[in-house]
């Protein structure tokens, strides 16, 4: 089949190519985010250090986790399972039994579910908007029809 560039046509091999530019953007927002969490000093400033830190990390874990399972079949519920999965498993540990620090709170679990339901969210979210970037193609059939001319 040959296309011409009206018809959108998009393949795996056009999707992989955008699939882990969006997941480096995203996890660079994520940690730009976690960052920001230990400088704020805005409204609802309690809200937002108890559980800020665990929605941007969870959110970014999640897009960490994406490219090393980009090739299995369901990739973003996989993808968002580990992500919350380690999450919450840092927080029943409490911190990976010592290794990081930890406070419990019984919310953080929320709070990791929010960010990870959010990033799978903003995954497929911008892999729609990648596939509507597409350049469109035209299907050429390989043997025009033929006509009856009488």
């Amino acid at each position: 089949m040959a296309y011409r560039d009206t018809d959108r046509a998009v393949t795996h091999e056009t999707r992989k190519r955008h699939y882990p530019i969006h997941n480096y953007v995203f996890l660079a927002l994520g940690v730009a985010g976690l960052l920001l969490v230990f400088g704020y000093s805005g409204p609802f400033f309690d809200l937002v250090h108890s559980y800020g830190g665990n929605l941007t990390a969870s959110f970014a874990f999640y897009f960490i986790v994406a490219p090393a399972v980009a090739r299995v079949r369901e990739s973003r519920m996989a993808s968002g399972l580990i992500a919350l999965l380690v999450a919450e498993a840092f927080e029943a540990t409490d911190g990976f039994f010592g290794v990081m620090t930890n406070v419990y709170d019984p919310l953080d679990y929320v709070a990791n579910a929010l960010g990870v339901g959010l990033a799978l969210l903003v995954d497929v979210v911008a892999a729609h908007v990648a596939r509507t970037w597409e350049p469109r193609r035209e299907v050429i059939p390989e043997h025009p029809p033929e006509t009856d001319m009488v």
